[in-house]
């Protein structure tokens, strides 16, 4: 245990953590129970560690002090939503994610050989999910019978019934991109697996028929071509090839162009993002929420709740304007945690989005980069997640946390005095 610096805590409680962080890809796909419970255990280990050794060098991070006043007050925003326990479920823990990047933070920094077991195990994930979603895709059922929807073309890969490896695959792909800058020379070889990835993660996501994770897809792939460093000829080759590749399958496979193609031309709106009839619903639904407690909400993981209420309920057709969250990040949050729970998150989404129009500056004028190329594909993870022209997940899911906070915890590892 070497690579681990530590004179203080047990080696056995070192070597946990680090297969419990190198096994969690793997509990991500296999539901959101494992995924939050594996995190939470690396968050405890972490906690274990630091304080038998002393170390509160990573609680002073300034972004987690921020983090925790913002989940003190979603505690606060549930005690006065009408229904203050149920409530309380989604916002009481919520700071664990936090404490799970930060031991994502530590194990980066202080175990080389964790990061190179991570990386092989989500490239190795990241591999098998893409065989089979292939094979779902042309013979029907993936490797466990689970079918291919065909009147909707939409793929499921190893996510049983739920239609988001598309949303996976978009959210993680500049992760992983990150992962591999990071633990893999620059060679012919590293040139090639990564153009392999991208062209055929770019395709399967066209073919899981998730349009949000195609928009997303597109929006990081732009992001990278323009600040990257070494590799933006890379991305813009592959993208290129995987363009190719996507006009043959519309051609091809009426049905999937059918919803990836015109329905996204019919329901595109004046903003430039495509929303179905139920999601303008919902989003009605959870403006008029705001509307009646504009400054603290009506509490997490309340729309679910009031969304029956006769001033939230919208029908249109079959559509009508409940669901468990309003599929879209800020909304949720102006309904749910009012503006003083939604603030936060915009500032944070346009500070990151100066560091990046600064990155693009400096290189427009040759005074030199101020990020890597790591660091660029993390922060492209997070601006995905904070895009506010996209359909999204629950945004306090456990599921999505998990997955929200992978690039944080990493990102920080990249920066010598943190963030």
């Amino acid at each position: 245990m070497k690579s681990i610096k530590s004179t203080y805590v047990n080696n056995n409680i070192l070597l946990l953590h680090r297969w419990v962080v190198c096994l969690l890809p793997f509990c991500i796909v296999l539901g959101p129970f494992l995924a939050d419970l594996f995190a939470i255990i690396s968050s405890l280990l972490f906690v274990y560690i630091t304080y038998t050794s002393r170390n509160w060098y990573y609680y002073k991070s300034r972004l987690f002090l921020i983090f925790n006043i913002w989940c003190l007050y979603l505690i606060i925003s549930s005690l006065l939503s009408t229904d203050p326990l149920f409530s309380l479920e989604s916002s009481l823990l919520h700071f664990r994610y936090g404490l799970f990047a930060l031991s994502l933070w530590y194990i980066f920094e202080n175990d080389q050989l964790a990061k190179k077991y991570f990386t092989i195990s989500f490239l190795i994930l990241f591999l098998f999910l893409l065989m089979d979603g292939y094979y779902q895709y042309f013979t029907g059922y993936n490797i466990f019978g689970s079918p291919y929807n065909y009147s909707s073309s939409r793929l499921t890969g190893l996510f049983g019934d739920n239609w988001v490896i598309g949303n996976f695959l978009s959210r993680t792909l500049p992760i992983l991109f990150a992962l591999i800058v990071m633990s893999f020379s620059y060679s012919k070889k590293t040139i090639s697996l990564m153009m392999f990835m991208l062209i055929s993660t770019d395709v399967l996501i066209y073919l899981s028929g998730e349009r949000s994770a195609f928009i997303s897809l597109i929006l990081g792939s732009i992001i990278i071509i323009i600040l990257s460093n070494n590799w933006k000829l890379v991305r813009a080759i592959t993208l290129i090839l995987s363009s190719i590749l996507i006009i043959f399958i519309s051609v091809t496979d009426n049905k999937l162009k059918e919803r990836m193609i015109d329905q996204t031309f019919n329901q595109t709106n004046f903003l430039g993002d495509t929303y179905i009839p139920d999601h303008e619903l919902l989003f009605k639904s959870a403006f008029n929420m705001f509307l009646d407690s504009p400054i603290y909400g009506v509490g997490p993981k309340m729309f679910r709740k009031l969304c029956h209420k006769e001033r939230y309920y919208f029908e249109f057709e079959s559509y009508n304007s409940c669901s468990t969250h309003p599929h879209h990040s800020y909304l949720q949050l102006l309904a749910e945690t009012g503006l003083l729970g939604t603030l936060p998150v915009i500032f944070l989404f346009i500070a990151i989005s100066l560091i990046l129009i600064r990155h693009f500056i400096r290189k427009i004028f040759d005074s030199g980069p101020i990020l890597t190329d790591i660091q660029i594909c993390l922060y492209t993870a997070i601006i995905i997640t904070l895009w506010p022209l996209n359909v999204n997940m629950n945004f306090f899911g456990n599921w999505m946390n998990v997955i929200y906070f992978l690039p944080i915890g990493i990102l920080f590892s990249t920066y010598k005095k943190g963030i």
